[in-house]
Parts: structure tokens; C-alpha cells; sequence
């Protein structure tokens, strides 16, 4: 199979400028996509979970409803922002786990060949250099991932906590 050809997957070699260069703008674009895709995550998640805390907190306080189907609702709305939550911390999660691969890629890469900068600006807040026996970098986590999953975590320790209370109101 020659070079060109459809399922030729060899890496490519960095002997000139150009290719080099082309490697560096197409990790920095998918380092911009995954990004975009995280921070879509997160605002639709706190968008739905501000209109279900609404929903739950309106029918909670109603006198209309029978109190069964105060509870069954409350339990309905409230199981369906659990359920977001979490899908909402694994997609952001998946999305980390890829830009950690795309950041460890270009530094293995790029960084040692040409003398580039870094792809971005994650390396510079590691959380490792704060705890006790430095991980590996590939598990390393910046404190700003740790802020962005907290969002979601928080939506679903509430959420759970309103079960709690649901459940437990006579």
C-alpha cells in the first residue's frame, strides 16, 4: 500500500515545516471542537435542570394536587434529572478524555520536533503538582475539569437529596 492510498495509517513523519504545521492546526481545531462540545454540555444541562427544578419546586408546593400525584410526579421529574445529570457528566467526561489524548498526542508529537507551544494552555494547572505522589500525566486532572464536572455532580446530589425528601414526606 503506498503512501495516499486509503488505509494507509502510518504516522505521519515531521521531516518539513508544513506537515508539522498542519498537525499542530488540526489538534488545536478538534482541542476547539471538543471544547465547544463540553461547554454545549454544560449549558444544555443547566438549562433543562433549571426548568425541572421549576417543574418540581411548582408542583412540591401545589394544593391542588392529590398528594400521590405530588409525589409521583415530584419522583418522575426528579429521577429524569438524575438520569441528565449523570449522561451530562459522562458526555463532559468522555469529552476530557479525548482532549487529554489530543493533548498528549501533540506533545508527543509536535512540542519535542519543532520547538512549537504548547496546543494550549491546560498543562499549566495540573492538579498533580498539589498531591502527594505525582501521578502519571496521562491520568493527571486539571483543577478546571474538576470545576466543570462538579456542575452536573451538584444537579445530581440534589436531585437525589429531593428523592430523599419526596419519599420521605408523609
Amino acid at each position: 500500500m503506498t503512501e495516499g492510498q486509503p488505509g494507509n495509517f502510518n504516522e505521519p513523519s515531521f521531516n518539513d515545516e508544513c506537515n508539522a504545521n498542519e498537525f499542530y492546526h488540526m489538534s488545536r481545531g478538534l482541542i476547539e471542537h471538543e471544547d465547544d462540545l463540553i461547554n454545549q454540555r454544560v449549558t444544555w444541562n443547566l438549562v433543562a435542570q433549571g426548568f425541572l427544578f421549576v417543574a418540581f419546586a411548582t408542583i412540591f408546593s401545589s394544593n391542588t394536587l392529590q398528594p400521590i400525584q405530588k409525589i409521583v410526579s415530584n419522583i418522575a421529574i426528579a429521577v429524569f434529572g438524575l438520569i441528565m445529570s449523570i449522561v451530562a457528566c459522562l458526555g463532559i467526561y468522555a469529552a476530557m478524555a479525548a482532549l487529554r489524548a489530543i493533548h498528549d498526542e501533540a506533545d508527543r508529537k509536535i512540542q519535542p520536533q519543532l520547538g512549537y507551544p504548547m496546543i494550549s494552555g491546560a498543562g499549566k494547572t495540573r492538579i498533580d503538582k498539589y498531591l502527594k505522589g505525582t501521578p502519571p500525566k496521562r491520568t493527571s486532572i486539571s483543577i478546571a475539569n474538576i470545576a466543570i464536572l462538579c456542575v452536573p455532580l451538584a444537579s445530581a446530589i440534589a436531585w437525589s437529596i429531593l428523592i430523599y425528601i419526596v419519599l420521605s414526606t408523609p
